[in-house]
């Protein structure tokens, strides 16, 4: 099974000290050499020694999870694709096929789908376990032809039922957000000054992914939480949902302006929440 090495081997929480090795956890790649944790910078909004200042500051946001520099999770870490289903990152650590397990009533489940109009142009074999509960059943399928699949089954009074199936893309992993907040996206704002090692002012334009009446976010936008290790400023956002049923016309953006003490230098400004792997990678064989 392909392990990729990506970025998330070097970052340290700001808000702890390491990994609590007191939790299973889960490696998501074989890090590239990296400084020392004692040689790597870490901040955030609320205590930054490097931050200067951040327009507007909710620094209360605490949304990247630790990671140590071997690259690894703690396993009941939520993680997800930018619009799927979330499962532990314990869950990336094996995925076996539902027909080598003796399940019963779950593929009587997954044919009461399969077999219809519709599910009959769906994978009909070599289906695999993402994740289970005792009640919640997450299956995904993989080939190089027909991309990723998913079939969720739900356990009620003993017997699985099908619930649903959804299709598509990699599923670029990334850090599952709370329940109680919504999606954020940002990007470098178009109109500043270009990022240079000389730079000291990060400008964002930051997007509520969440439908939300075309209303802008203000006071409901949360963060940005700001790690800076030395390789990168890695920086995550998100937003107190509005309540009640919302329409889905395009969200206003909103400028966020990020001040550090000093220049960011070789360091790369990422998106704090994205792992830098696909589910994909870790399903081919």
């Amino acid at each position: 099974m392909s392990r990729l090495a990506f970025v998330l081997a070097v970052i340290v929480v700001a808000c702890g000290s390491g990994v609590d090795t007191s939790r299973p956890t889960t490696t998501l790649g074989t890090p590239e050499p990296t400084a020392t944790e004692a040689d790597s910078t870490t901040l955030t909004t609320a205590a930054a020694d490097q931050l200067r200042g951040v327009t507007p500051n909710r620094g209360d946001l605490r949304v990247m999870s630790s990671v140590d520099t071997g690259g690894t999770l703690p396993g009941d870490t939520l993680i997800t694709c930018r619009a799927g289903p979330s499962f532990p990152a314990s869950a990336l650590d094996e995925f076996p096929f539902v027909a080598d397990l003796e399940l019963p009533g779950v593929e009587e489940a997954m044919g009461s789908f399969l077999e219809t109009e519709e599910g009959v142009f769906w994978p009909q074999s070599d289906w695999r376990i993402l994740h289970q509960t005792e009640t919640r059943m997450m299956l995904v399928h993989y080939s190089e032809g027909e991309g990723l699949s998913f079939m969720d089954l739900e356990r009620a009074d003993g017997e699985w039922e099908w619930k649903g199936a959804s299709s598509g893309g990699r599923c670029a992993l990334r850090l599952a957000l709370p329940e109680q907040v919504g999606a954020v996206e940002w990007r470098l704002d178009p109109s500043a000054e270009s990022l240079s090692p000389e730079s000291t002012m990060i400008h964002l334009l930051a997007t509520e992914r969440t439908c939300a009446s075309g209303q802008a976010m203000g006071d409901r936008l949360l963060g940005p939480e700001v790690v800076v290790t030395d390789a990168e400023i890695r920086i995550a956002f998100a937003a107190e949902p509005l309540l009640g049923g919302q329409t889905c016309p395009s969200n206003p953006e909103q400028a966020v302006v990020i001040e550090m003490s000093g220049p960011i230098g070789s360091r790369v400004v990422v998106d704090g929440l994205a792992l830098g792997v696909s589910l994909v990678d870790y399903l081919r064989d």
